[in-house]
């Protein structure tokens, strides 16, 4: 994290500006701390727009409303005044969005209209996610609600998986139970069982997929993760 400069809009002027940064690994919270020179003064009602390079993003869709904080100190070699707050607000930072999954595409053991079939879903991790966390799998409106069979016996390449379908049978949230985190970059895949077909031939809409953290904030998500084309049943 780097200071990349300081403006002040209204005309006025400020040199002899130096900058540090402190890390608190403690609790995750760190401070960049601007200061003038001993020689420079800066009049009540002056605006200031600080420009912060290099700041990293949580890995995960969450509001940083009033989670930022700056003070105005006093000068450090006064002796009734140094270092003491004279006043101070907290702000606010744009709400973060869910990163993008990568290379998703969705397969059909046997795509013929109406059958039941093994499908399976790949993609790529863009951020990390623990044991607990959960992937959310919403299927398209040409789908059929999933059945309990669809449950069982489910496989993937991150360990044992408990499956719950929600959202009246049209979703299915998968529950990370055991192993180790998924490292970001890591290709999943996961097939569903038993999961019936689109009555009607041709391509359904988008599947979406969403990664969330164990208390439920969106990680990663994709809603363009293109189905696999349904093909005509034939009489027998």
């Amino acid at each position: 994290v780097t200071l990349n400069s300081v403006v002040l809009p209204d005309g006025e002027s400020i040199s002899n500006i130096t900058s540090t940064r402190t890390i608190n690994d403690i609790n995750d919270k760190s401070k960049l701390t601007w200061q003038i020179g001993p020689t420079e003064t800066m009049r009540g009602g002056t605006t200031v727009v600080f420009t912060i390079g290099g700041l990293k993003n949580p890995e995960k869709a969450v509001s940083l409303h009033n989670l930022g904080e700056i003070q105005l100190l006093g000068k450090a070699d006064d002796a009734e005044t140094g270092d003491l707050v004279r006043s101070s607000a907290r702000f606010s930072i744009d709400t973060t969005i869910p990163a993008p999954l990568t290379s998703a595409f969705v397969t059909i053991q046997d795509p013929v209209a109406g059958r039941t079939s093994n499908v399976t879903f790949t993609f790529t991790v863009t951020n990390s996610l623990s044991i607990g966390g959960t992937i959310r799998i919403d299927f398209p409106s040409q789908y059929p609600p999933l059945h309990n069979e669809t449950l069982l016996n489910a496989t993937s390449s991150i360990g044992n998986l408990s499956l719950s379908i929600a959202d009246n049978g049209r979703s299915v949230e998968i529950l990370r139970t055991d192993g180790n985190a998924i490292a970001k970059g890591t290709s999943v895949e996961i097939t569903l069982n038993d999961v019936q077909n689109p009555r009607y031939d041709g391509l359904p809409d988008n599947f979406k997929i969403t990664t969330f953290t164990p208390d439920l904030f969106d990680v990663d998500s994709s809603d363009v993760v293109a189905a696999a084309t349904v093909l005509t049943s034939t009489l027998e």
